[in-house]
């Protein structure tokens, strides 16, 4: 403890140190808000004439632009912080490391991620251990890339006070329209009512000179002869007061256009920039239509262009080589390059399935073992009606796939090659065809005499050497998402032969046969919501009978929304596994009943929120010869008034059987959120615990979060508890826990 005491210390001087020197070396990342300030300060102090608008501001635009454009180099941080903390768990210590934020390199922005957990006893589970993660923020690379949308930002901030410039642009040109009082917005109301109609006024930025005079000319025109026929004598003889002002009119249109171009704004793209920043979507639409940057097609400006994404580290990801694939738990790297017909990703990362320690007592695991994996995936056709692409995967065992070593069984190395096709299109639903054969060689090691021989086969080899059928795979799928009806389908259908071993799956074990999908239908606007989805397996065991596995998966909802505030569904849930060959036998079942209600509302003007679900499930295992069943239900309410947040949650389950399989168990808690000071934050609460037969509590929870000197945060979290009968599993009922977490943003 008191190691662990010093090396937190350490950490904390050291985060003191790192930051002091940081500090010194930011007074970039401020720059743009004091250049902000100053353009502020000057343009309430411009003139309202056109030629004073070029003079000064046409003097603005290198020290802004320099800024946003011009400023870079090698490297760059932002939003960098560490953070250290110590956990404490009955009589457990944890020591915890982190380290987070962005690195630019060459004007590539990576994210990074870092976390050190270390504990007495990791329970050989690899999440955790270190987990390191970099990866490439395509977005915020696309954002550099398009200078115009930071430059329109910091001109709302800063000099438009937060509001859009098409926004201060319509408020000036009422303005005018409004000088004569109350009869002029009336003799004007045409032209009032054409400002207000969405995009007018940023169409009025895309004409020039006198391609705005005229439309201001026929609006002023068409409002005057209407004027006329409805006998409006304040509009005749005043064609001097018409022209002052379009005049005025055509003025504020010219010194916004000016303004924008000064900031590095095209004025005629604002409609588009301010749809851009608003809706929050991928930049490369815009990219592609306006051409707001020099991309490039060569050199490293081309490569940032076409690289689509990078992971380094730990991660998870879905293989390419089949539609049946789910993530993996990876540590190595994966890189995807955008080319004309699609993306192009290939990588290399180590694999082991974190369930694969439960079966360590086992001579066989149904997890895949530690192994190593490589896999490309190359587009072959793209375009809107038909997508190919050709993938591979191979992997190489670290270890042998049976647990006991005296199993006799080398790592083995294996392959898949995929054929995928792709047909149809968004409105009529696409189908997805695929076509694998994989291959697999073990590396033997045998005994003969006194001799050791070596054996090893190329799996490339058993592409042509074993049966061709049995090690085949092919699959089709549907999908479909129609807005209009709005109906959403994914049906899908497998086969594999019992030799077909794909290293992108998880397990070692095909599925043989599968089937199934989801199809959801929506009712009165969505207010009733249909939901099914099925999923049917059949797991061949044997090479030389007919013996097999058949898993079934049912769900059932039907949602309904009768208010804004309020809504509620049922479920219905049904899973099992039997075994078939010679004669057919259950071996688990389950099925469950579920009805759940959430609604918001008002209390004396303030909100709240309560959700509650209703579960009964029958459980049953045959081989085990046990059975039961039990009610759960789950509360939960919020209440906030205004800066005090108040919280509860009930978790109840009832035995209903005569064997119990977490037994009658009531866990409540209730907290307030409150603000202690302006910078520190607090919740307070209480809970308690009454698991029949096994464990009591009765505790208190304390939280408090603070943050010092503008970069210091400090978290501190206790939970103690009163143990009102002796534990019979202490080690899952522990009476105490604390946490202490410090993290300082560096830049």
């Amino acid at each position: 403890m008191n190691a662990l005491f010093r090396l937190g210390v350490s950490a904390f001087m050291v985060l003191l140190a790192c930051g002091t020197t940081v500090a010194q070396q930011s007074t970039d990342v401020k720059l743009p808000d004091s250049i902000g300030k100053v353009i502020k300060s000057k343009y309430q102090h411009l003139d309202q004439s056109v030629n004073a608008n070029k003079s000064k501001l046409a003097s603005l635009k290198p020290s802004f632009l320099s800024d946003s454009l011009q400023r870079s180099s090698l490297v760059n941080f932002s939003g960098l912080a560490v953070g250290t903390g110590m956990q404490r768990i009955g009589n457990d210590y944890r020591a915890t490391y982190s380290l987070e934020g962005q690195m630019t390199i060459f004007r590539m922005p990576i994210q990074l991620q870092f976390s050190n957990q270390q504990s007495r006893n990791l329970l050989n589970n690899p999440l955790q251990g270190n987990l390191f993660k970099m990866g490439f923020d395509r977005q915020s690379l696309l954002k550099s890339m398009v200078p115009e949308l930071d430059n329109y930002q910091s001109l709302k901030q800063n000099v438009f006070g937060g509001k859009e410039a098409s926004t201060v642009l319509r408020e000036q040109l009422m303005t005018e329209i409004k000088k004569g009082g109350l009869s002029q917005q009336e003799k004007f109301a045409g032209l009032h009512t054409y400002l207000n109609q969405y995009g007018n006024v940023e169409e009025l930025l895309k004409l020039d000179d006198a391609a705005l005079r005229e439309k201001m000319g026929v609006l002023l025109s068409k409002q005057k002869n209407n004027a006329t026929k409805k006998g409006d004598s304040l509009l005749k003889g005043q064609e001097f007061k018409d022209k002052e002002l379009l005049d005025s009119l055509s003025q504020r249109v010219l010194s916004m256009k000016q303004q924008l171009d000064a900031h590095g704004v095209v004025p005629e793209r604002l409609s588009a920039i301010e749809n851009q920043l608003n809706k929050g979507s991928d930049l490369k639409g815009y990219i592609s239509k306006y051409q707001a940057n020099d991309l490039g097609s060569k050199g490293w400006q081309g490569l940032l262009n076409r690289l689509n994404d990078v992971e380094m580290g730990s991660f998870g990801e879905q293989l390419p080589g089949s539609f049946m694939n789910k993530d993996l738990f990876l540590q190595g790297g994966s890189v995807g390059l955008q080319t004309r017909k699609g993306v192009l990703q290939l990588g290399l990362a180590a694999s082991q399935d974190i369930g694969f320690a439960k079966d360590a007592g086992f001579t066989h695991s149904n997890f895949n073992v530690s192994k190593w994996v490589t896999f490309v995936s190359i587009p072959v056709i793209g375009n809107g009606y038909a997508k190919s692409r050709i993938s591979w995967t191979g992997s190489l065992e670290k270890q042998s796939y049976h647990l006991n070593a005296f199993g006799g069984v080398s790592p083995r190395s294996g392959s898949a090659l995929t054929l995928s096709q792709e047909l149809g299109s968004e409105k009529m639903g696409k189908f997805t065809f695929e076509l694998s054969k994989s291959a697999m060689a073990f590396r033997n090691v045998g005994q003969i005499g006194s001799e050791h021989l070596l054996l090893e086969r190329n799996s490339f080899g058993n592409y042509f050497r074993d049966d061709l059928f049995e090690t085949m795979a092919f699959g089709v799928k549907y999908d479909l998402s129609d807005q209009k009806s709005r109906l959403n389908t994914n049906l899908f259908f497998n086969y594999s032969g019992i030799g077909f071993q794909n290293p992108a799956q998880q397990g070692f074990g095909n599925m043989g046969l599968r089937m199934g999908g989801a199809v959801k239908k929506g009712f009165l606007k969505n207010k009733v919501v249909l939901n099914f989805r099925g999923d049917l397996k059949n797991t061949p065991v044997s090479g030389t009978t007919d013996a097999h596995w058949q898993n079934h998966n049912l769900n059932f909802e039907a949602r309904f929304r009768l208010t804004k505030k309020f809504n509620f569904s049922v479920k219905y849930m049904d899973n099992g596994v039997q075994k078939s060959g010679e004669q057919t036998q259950a071996v688990y079942g389950s099925k469950k009943y579920q009805f759940d209600v959430s609604s918001s509302y008002r209390l004396f003007k303030k909100s709240g929120f309560s959700h509650l679900v209703v579960g009964l499930q029958d459980m049953n295992n045959p081989i085990a010869q046990s059975s039961s069943q039990f009610l759960t239900s789950i509360y939960t309410q919020s209440l906030s008034l205004g800066t005090v947040t108040l919280m509860g949650n009930v978790f109840f389950n009832k035995e209903l059987g005569q064997q119990n399989l977490l037994g009658d168990l009531l866990n409540a808690d209730a907290a307030v959120q409150y603000q202690l000071l302006e910078k520190i934050s607090a919740s307070t609460g209480a809970t308690y615990l009454d698991n029949t037969g096994q464990a009591r509590q009765l505790g208190i929870k304390q939280n408090l979060q603070f943050t010092a000197w503008k970069n210091f945060e400090v978290n501190l979290y206790a939970d103690v508890r009163k143990n009102m009968i002796t534990p019979l599993y202490p080690e899952l009922f522990a009476n105490n826990r604390a946490e202490v977490s410090l993290k300082y943003y560096l830049r």
